[in-house]
């Protein structure tokens, strides 16, 4: 291998590295977000009373969304006589140059029977932008 070509493998190597050790928050973040497992999906096909019972001691909170502030309505996932709580899932991480993000989850119920069963819990991310 010729020097030019072993200095450029080794500045890329350097920069790769760089990267990794900038961003391994937001790497982490994507996988939690993508392939990762979360506490609410333990909870699908379960009563939401069980799900709050271990949710609000530890801090995370199920917080109702309102049909006017749904996104999941809009986009069909969730139809409008479900009930959509908000939770979320880790810390903020950066995203990239653009600011912040944390993960969120959406926890879809129905209510059968006279008990909120969870159904779904739908993963998106919140970027907060400069």
């Amino acid at each position: 291998m010729s020097r030019n070509v072993r200095i450029f493998a080794i500045l890329a190597g350097i920069v790769v590295a760089l990267l990794l050790i900038l961003y391994h928050k937001t790497l982490i973040g994507i996988w939690d977000l993508k392939c990762g497992t979360w506490a609410a999906d333990r909870y699908i096909q379960r009563d939401v009373s069980d799900m709050k019972a271990v949710f609000d001691p530890s801090g995370m909170d199920l917080l109702p969304l309102y049909e006017n502030a749904n996104p999941l309505v809009a986009s069909g996932e969730a139809t409008r006589n479900q009930r959509v709580y908000r939770i979320s899932n880790g810390k903020s991480y950066l995203w990239f140059p653009f600011g912040a993000a944390q993960n969120l989850g959406y926890v879809v119920t129905d209510t059968t029977n006279g008990h909120e069963i969870v159904l779904k819990v739908v993963r998106r991310v919140e970027i907060d932008g400069p």
